[in-house]
């Protein structure tokens, strides 16, 4: 078998820098359309028109959830900030925010999570429960990409079983045979 036989993996595309930052506006964008819709709707409705009901844990659930949406927030932007040379050229473009499974989207999922918990409390309180979600999920993913991988490191066998270097022996010797035709 030849290389040339050989399927190659198509190569993924990667974005340009103008792209990234159109990407990133847009998803600053959207994200902050969703924050201030989704106070919105709790001023309206909870602080408004249901105020007999608001009590001191209403309002500090409140604070909780704008500091959720700050840090969000302020992370995002941070992440996507943009620098140019001296001369006005485009230099860096930051995080490509819509990157999948990069940090960003953690953030992402953390402002979708308080909006929704936001709006569906003026429904009933028992949504405020939704929001331990996130540090339950938070310890889920320090668990699966720090804390097991370090205490299981060293535990792992590097030797070999014997069946195993039998195998590879045979598959060397298969490959140095000279095949007569």
């Amino acid at each position: 078998h030849t290389d040339k036989n050989r399927r190659m993996a198509p190569k993924k595309a990667t974005k340009g820098k103008k792209e990234i930052l159109a990407g990133n506006r847009e998803t600053l964008r959207f994200y902050g359309t969703l924050i201030a819709t989704a106070n919105g709707v709790y001023l309206l409705l909870r602080i408004l028109w249901m105020y007999d009901s608001f009590t001191f844990w209403h309002g500090l659930g409140l604070c909780v959830l704008l500091a959720c949406y700050g840090l969000s927030y302020y992370f995002m932007s941070s992440a996507a900030k943009t620098t140019y040379t001296e001369s006005g050229v485009l230099s860096d473009v930051g995080i490509d925010l819509n990157l999948e499974g990069g940090v960003p989207e953690h953030f992402k999922d953390l402002v979708i999570l308080t909006a929704g918990v936001q709006v569906m409390t003026v429904l009933s309180d028992f949504f405020w429960l939704l929001l331990l979600a996130a540090p339950v999920y938070a310890v889920y993913l320090l668990w699966d990409s720090v804390i097991h991988p370090w205490m299981t490191a060293g535990s792992e066998s590097t030797e070999m079983d014997e069946k195993t270097k039998k195998k590879m022996a045979k598959k060397e010797r298969k490959m140095h045979r000279v095949i007569y035709k």
